[in-house]
């Protein structure tokens, strides 16, 4: 370590935090990154790791990915990625760089065709059960647990159709498309 006077240097403190980060040592990545700021409030690399560490104890693990990417780049570009992840995370995605952090997140395969089948069909009660033993099968699907809650929405079941969105709000809590869905359907439930 970089130490001057009992005194240790601010890149010591940052290579620390960054190595620890990487290496799935959060809480001792988080101390370097604190001890970092204190020393200098505008540090962007202790800066964006603690929002990265917030985001992935929200759910959203691919900050871990983001951030690697971050501590590479330049100055300029470091500032572009922490702008336009906050505007990410505060649902106001709207250049480039927020949708290229959208895109981290894993994409689901269309595992429920024939449950969107019964659906079209106007089976409920065959599209309830395909999805139902789809999600017995792989309960963190988002796009199952929604579409199971538009199936007891049209079957008038708000109360199970909000607990199902609420799950899927749960998977992917950076969505806003979901949120606003979940919003619409207590509305109608209230309204």
């Amino acid at each position: 370590m970089g130490i001057e006077n009992g005194v240790v240097d601010t890149d010591t403190l940052i290579e620390e935090g960054i190595e620890n980060f990487i290496n799935d040592k959060f809480y001792a990545a988080r101390s370097y990154f604190m001890i970092t700021l204190a020393k200098d409030m505008n540090n962007k690399i202790a800066k964006f790791g603690m929002i990265c560490m917030d985001a992935i104890e929200d759910g959203f693990y691919y900050a871990q990915e983001l951030f690697k990417l971050f501590i590479f780049e330049t100055e300029e570009k470091q500032d572009l990625i922490m702008e336009s992840f906050l505007e990410y995370n505060s649902g106001n995605a709207n250049n480039e760089m927020a949708e290229y952090i959208a895109m981290l997140a894993p994409q689901e395969e269309d595992d429920n065709f024939f449950a969107n089948a019964y659906l079209n069909a106007g089976e409920m009660s065959l599209a309830k059960a395909e999805l139902e033993a789809a999600l017995d099968y792989n309960p963190d699907s988002a796009d199952n647990q929604l579409l199971l809650g538009r199936i007891y929405e049209k079957l008038g079941d708000f109360d199970k159709a909000i607990d199902r969105l609420a799950k899927a709000a749960a998977i992917k809590p950076f969505d806003k498309k979901i949120y606003n869905q979940l919003i619409e359907l207590v509305r109608k439930k209230d309204g």
